[in-house]
């Protein structure tokens, strides 16, 4: 079964435990036809349940990278924004993602807590890293409307300015 996937989208059909949850795969959720259990480290209970992919799910998956590779760098506007993203949606469950931490490592709520507090603080500071300017190039993608133009650098001795069709640096 392959659904098309959607910002916190868990296709799964009855209870937590017995569900299997979606993976993504060449940008669709992905459930499979058979599964496997995960257990708790702690005392071996049923966590969930999680695809088993064939040789033909990891080809499919390894093909979309590589395609998403050969289109080249996203800019750095559209990291960004993908990184914001991240960080908002995973802050917004971060309780959530600190009880499955807690129970698929067998660590101590508190520890866990502080796993999932470091997962948003990550995802902000790339964001952050993603507009950042790194003092010899001005990334004139760090913005949707500057889209397909490269940067200017500037130092004490001289100014060089460059524009293209489509930046190839990052």
């Amino acid at each position: 079964m392959v659904a098309r996937m959607k910002a916190n989208d868990e296709l799964a059909t009855g209870d937590r435990n017995t569900s299997v949850r979606a993976v993504p795969i060449a940008g669709e959720r992905f459930v499979g036809t058979d599964s496997t259990v995960v257990t708790s480290p702690f005392d071996g209970h049923e966590l969930g349940r999680i695809p088993l992919c064939t040789g033909g799910d990891v080809d499919r998956a390894v093909a979309s990278a590589k395609a998403a590779l050969d289109e080249g760098p996203l800019p750095r506007w559209k990291r960004a924004e993908i990184l914001d993203r991240a960080a908002r949606l995973l802050a917004e469950r971060e309780e959530e993602f600190a009880q499955i931490i807690a129970a698929e490592a067998a660590k101590p709520i508190r520890t866990a807590r502080a796993e999932a507090q470091r997962a948003v603080s990550t995802f902000q500071f790339a964001a952050a890293e993603a507009r950042t300017f790194d003092g010899s190039l001005v990334p004139l993608d760090a913005i949707p409307p500057a889209r397909a133009r490269s940067g200017s650098r500037c130092t004490a001795r001289s100014a060089l300015s460059a524009r293209s069709p489509r930046s190839t640096s990052h």
